[in-house]
């Protein structure tokens, strides 16, 4: 039983961060993306391109890890 526990956690943190990064949420004042860690830049990216649709700028505002990877909250500003 806590062979597969061990397996099933191995997996489990094997597979997230490769997630690539997807829009979670998008406000004209807000992005939130979700992405492996090794997506950061790509996140900021596509943060940035959510933001230019309402002509505004990223800035980061928080990161947390979860379960699927890392959640990066983008503030759009002027």
């Amino acid at each position: 039983m806590k062979i597969i526990a061990v397996l099933l956690c191995i997996v489990a943190v094997s597979g997230y961060s490769t997630v690539r990064p997807s829009v979670e949420s998008s406000t004209p004042r807000s992005v939130v993306i979700e992405a492996g860690v090794q997506y950061a830049d790509d996140a900021t990216v596509l943060a940035q391109q959510e933001c230019q649709k309402h002509d505004r700028h990223a800035r980061l505002r928080s990161d947390k890890q979860d379960i699927i990877g890392w959640v990066w909250t983008y503030d759009c500003v002027e």
